[in-house]
């Protein structure tokens, strides 16, 4: 025993040695408050001189009844129900056993509390009422327990007498295939027991119910596991708090990386609203340059053609150029684009509102200790700076201002190119007069250079109206609204910068962490080893 008490005691060193290691990585702040947690836990484990026993399982199975037997204490509720509502230790002079609240059955703060202790406790006696399992605690079983628990848990199907007793073998057959068939019952130590019939027999000295109760086997059962499996809880318990936090922080990590794919979304869906801005005001622009070349074209027809309604189109131009250099597509373009990018924040919302839970579920892994400095705020820096201010952004792109840019551009829009159309009209002295002459008396009447010259200055004019309208649509696209878009993509990219910086450090937390917990596997699987050594 005294050889036995030396080899756990060396397992405990090496598992606080663990711990250690991940001690040092406190200055982490993404997780910070789970390292104090597991500091604090294993502080109190440490501790503690006697086994901690939780009785757990699903409600109205007996765990109370049962616990009242084990601590001959009368004070301890018993009922239908939900009578547990907090994990309860009771001293007993060999043991402490705690009582926890029942699972699965749709309260999720029980829930929260019972897998809590769970992890912490030093054995486990997991019960099941004799009905057997529901989908709910079958599942929990199977996540918890059989990958998790297995080496420190023995299984209980209490109650027994709720059931008909003709009812039992098929009720035991229906537990032992969840559980995974007679060498798992033995594992488990799986015993069938009804602490109530056991009980009243001792009161009423029917020893026909005591029998029928199946306690004497069960309590033999108990202390055996008690001690063949007591040194190897006390390193499981502080290996199972060890998981519990490491995959916390790991999970916390995760999370992040949720928080920098939602940075590089935001950035993308603004740089995307950014190229369709340009995108818009260039198609614009090259819609109106097609339709004044089209004006450009029949004019030099009708000149070179000496056609006679040539100077009655002629002072038409500058209505013709201010309609040709409005473009009402514009307005449909900027508004698409910008209902697109409404839609791709919403979409980032929502997965800021999915890790947000994400993290408030995270908190509720904390002991109610430790929500006292539990501070989920800390975690979401980044989340929504990008965010808000692409929301800026768009807030001042409000209906209002977007009617103000596309009715610059449209029918309000008092463009260079007629300004200088009507202009040029006025002192159309160099082309006006030659051309009025030519379409008045035909060609044959001037030499061909004269003509040359007319046509020169009305290319001339088109050409120049062509280039003020391009470069007002050019240095538009880079005035307010766009300058908000690049406000916001140089925010994002100093985000992403950071991002980039941190993200070295993470990866060197999830490779560390990762050391850690394989180093935890191959521990428990020695302290597994040592125990199944002993216990032959």
């Amino acid at each position: 025993m005294k050889q036995r008490e030396f080899v756990f005691a060396d397992f405990m060193e090496r598992v606080s040695g663990l711990a250690d290691r991940l001690y040092a990585l406190t200055g982490n702040e993404l997780i910070e408050v789970p390292l104090r947690q597991l500091q604090d836990v294993f502080a109190e484990k440490r501790e503690e001189e006697k086994l901690h026993l939780a009785v757990c399982g699903a409600y109205s199975s007996g765990k109370s009844t049962l616990i009242r037997f084990l601590t001959g204490r009368k004070d301890i509720c018993v009922g239908q129900g939900r009578v547990t509502d907090k994990a309860t230790p009771y001293d007993t002079e060999a043991f402490v056993v705690v009582d926890t609240p029942g699972i699965c059955a749709g309260y999720p703060e029980h829930d929260r509390i019972s897998l809590d202790y769970m992890a912490r406790a030093d054995l486990l006696l997991y019960m099941i009422p004799a009905k057997g399992f529901t989908p709910l605690t079958e599942k929990n079983f199977k996540e918890t327990i059989l990958p998790r628990y297995a080496d420190k848990t023995m299984l209980v199907m209490g109650r027994i007498s709720d059931e008909e007793e003709s009812n039992l073998p098929q009720k035991e057959a229906g537990v032992l295939e969840t559980i995974g068939g007679m060498e798992a019952a033995g594992k488990f130590r799986f015993c069938m027991i009804d602490t109530e019939d056991y009980l009243l027999g001792k009161k009423d000295g029917d020893e026909e119910l005591v029998e029928a109760s199946r306690m004497k086997p069960f309590l033999a059962k108990l202390n055996n596991f008690l001690r063949e499996r007591g040194a190897y809880g006390k390193c499981a318990a502080l290996l199972d708090v060890l998981d519990k936090q490491v995959a916390v922080c790991r999970e916390i990590c995760e999370s992040q990386k949720t928080r920098d794919e939602i940075v590089v979304r935001q950035s993308k869906a603004v740089t995307h609203a950014m190229d369709q801005y340009r995108q818009a005001f260039l198609g614009a622009k090259q819609r109106v340059l097609q339709k004044i070349r089209g004006e450009r074209d029949r004019m030099l027809s009708l000149c070179a053609e000496g056609d006679k309604s040539f100077l009655a189109e002629l002072e038409k131009m500058p209505e013709h150029i201010q309609a040709a250099e409005s473009d009402a597509r514009l307005t449909s373009d900027v508004e698409s684009l910008l209902e697109e990018l409404e839609l791709d924040l919403d979409a980032i919302r929502l997965q800021v509102s999915d890790i947000e839970n994400r993290l408030v579920s995270l908190s509720g892994k904390f002991s109610t200790k430790m929500m006292g400095t539990f501070d989920s705020g800390k975690w979401k820096t980044g989340i929504q700076t990008g965010l808000k201010k692409a929301g800026a952004a768009l807030a001042k792109l409000d209906k209002n201002t977007l009617v103000k840019i596309v009715h610059f551009f449209g029918g309000k829009f008092k463009p260079y190119g007629a300004t200088k159309w009507t202009k040029w009209l006025r002192g159309a002295g160099k082309a006006i007069g030659p051309l009025s002459e030519v379409v008045g008396t035909g060609f044959d009447l001037y030499q061909e250079k004269q003509k040359d010259a007319a046509l020169a200055g009305l290319r001339r004019a088109f050409s120049e109206t062509e280039q003020d309208v391009a470069k007002a649509y050019d240095a538009y696209v880079e005035t307010e609204p766009y300058e908000q878009f690049m406000q916001v993509k140089e925010e994002l990219d100093e985000i992403e910068r950071k991002r980039q910086e941190e993200n070295g450090v993470k990866q060197k937390l999830l490779r560390a962490l990762d050391e850690i917990q394989e180093q935890a596997e191959v521990l428990r699987r020695s302290i597994v080893c040592t125990t199944d050594l002993s216990d032959r």
